[in-house]
C-alpha cells in the first residue's frame, strides 16, 4: 500500500525490491482505442527500470496471437527470445515483422534512374530483410512451437506498420525491446515507440537489453 502517484511509487517499489518484472492492468478507454495514452501504464512503460507488461482488459492468454517489431538488433533479438520461450509453455502464434522504409526509393527517382532500376533495388532490399529476419530466428528454438513463425517485410514507416499489423493480425501482444538510453534504465528505444504507443490497442510487454 503505497500514497502518491500509481506510477512513481511502483517505480520507487521496483527500486526498493530489484523487480524482475512489473505486470499492471489498464482500462480501455473506448472509441478512440488509445487504452496505453495518459495512464499509469504508458508511464511504467517510458520509465520502470525493469521489464513491463501492460495488458488490456479481458486478455487472450491461452493462445496468444503476438508481434515482435525487428530492426535486426539484438534488442529485437531478446524480444523474439522471449516470445519463443513463452510460447513454449502456452499456445503462441508469433508474428516477426520489419518496415522497408520508403525514403530510399524517394532518393533513388530524383537520381534519373528508371523505375526498372529503383524497384530491383527496393526488392533486393526486401529480400536482405527476409534473409535477416530468417537469420534472427534461427538464433531460437522456434522448432519447438506448435506453430511456425511467420515473417513479414512490409513496406512503409515503422509505426504505421506495426499499427496495421496488430489490427490486421489481431494480436494479443506487442513485445518491444528497449535499452538503457542517456544511463537511465527502462527507457523506450527511438523515436518509433514513442509515437506508437499512444495508439497500440493490443497489450504490451517491454522486455529490456542490458
Amino acid at each position: 500500500l503505497a500514497f502518491g502517484s500509481p506510477w512513481v511509487e511502483t517505480v520507487k517499489q521496483v527500486l526498493r525490491k530489484n523487480h524482475d518484472l512489473c505486470i499492471v492492468g489498464t482500462r480501455d478507454l473506448g472509441v478512440a482505442r488509445r487504452f496505453l495514452f495518459g495512464s499509469t501504464g504508458s508511464k511504467l512503460l517510458r520509465n520502470c527500470p525493469c521489464p513491463g507488461w501492460v495488458t488490456k482488459p479481458d486478455p487472450n492468454i491461452s493462445d496468444l496471437n503476438v508481434l515482435i517489431p525487428s530492426d535486426f538488433s539484438d534488442v529485437s533479438s531478446l524480444a523474439l527470445e522471449l516470445a519463443v520461450n513463452g510460447g513454449q509453455m502456452i499456445d503462441t502464434k508469433i508474428h516477426l515483422l520489419h518496415a522497408v522504409e520508403e525514403r530510399i526509393d524517394n532518393r533513388m527517382c530524383l537520381t534519373g534512374l528508371s523505375d526498372e532500376k529503383v524497384a530491383a533495388f527496393h526488392q533486393e532490399k526486401r529480400d536482405e530483410a527476409l534473409q535477416s529476419l530468417n537469420d534472427q530466428l534461427a538464433q531460437t528454438d522456434h522448432r519447438t512451437l506448435t506453430h511456425p513463425v511467420e515473417l513479414h517485410v512490409i513496406d512503409g514507416p515503422g509505426e504505421v506498420v506495426i499499427l496495421d499489423a496488430i489490427e490486421e493480425l489481431e494480436i494479443d501482444l506487442l513485445i518491444m525491446g528497449t535499452i538503457a538510453r542517456s544511463g537511465i534504465p527502462g527507457m523506450l528505444i527511438g523515436n518509433t515507440a514513442e509515437r506508437l504507443l499512444p495508439h497500440v490497442s493490443c497489450s504490451v510487454l517491454r522486455s529490456e537489453a542490458h
